[in-house]
């Protein structure tokens, strides 16, 4: 056997790192695993030490690019959420203004309405009075 590098998950972060693996560290073809980012030699048999084989890290690789492409989705989606309920917020302040000028056309429309049928009803008055008051003329 011999002393090789390979990627390993860490025992303790679950971090995949390069760790120098070391033959008969631990007694006759009993490696040790030494991760340089703690500076820890740990044994693969009691400490869950394991290689990331060349399959296995270009399926990790895949999966993170799956993982980012998901991420990048995930924020344009909430991006789209977020214009959404802006364009459902500015939609409702429209409403609410359009209800209002409504309401104040209507009244206008109203007073307009009541202007009309008092200006008719003091010009029929008016008229009345005049034929009551040629109908008192020999």
């Amino acid at each position: 056997m011999s002393n090789f590098s390979a990627l390993t998950f860490h025992p303790v972060t679950n971090i995949i790192e390069m760790a120098n693996w070391m033959d008969d560290y631990w007694g006759k073809h009993h490696y040790g695993v030494h991760f340089s980012s703690d500076g820890v030699t740990y044994d693969p048999f009691k400490d869950d030490c394991e290689r990331v084989y060349p399959k296995a890290a270009e399926r990790i690789a895949a999966l993170e690019a799956e993982c980012n492409h998901l991420r990048n989705q995930h924020e344009r989606d909430a991006r789209i959420l977020w214009e959404r309920d802006e364009l459902q917020r500015v939609n409702d302040e429209l409403a609410a203004a359009l209800r209002e000028v409504a309401e104040a056309h209507f009244d206008l429309s109203l007073h307009k309405q009541h202007d009309t049928l008092s200006h008719l009803k003091h010009n029929a008055q008016k008229a009345l009075a005049k034929l009551d008051g040629a109908d008192d003329k020999p």
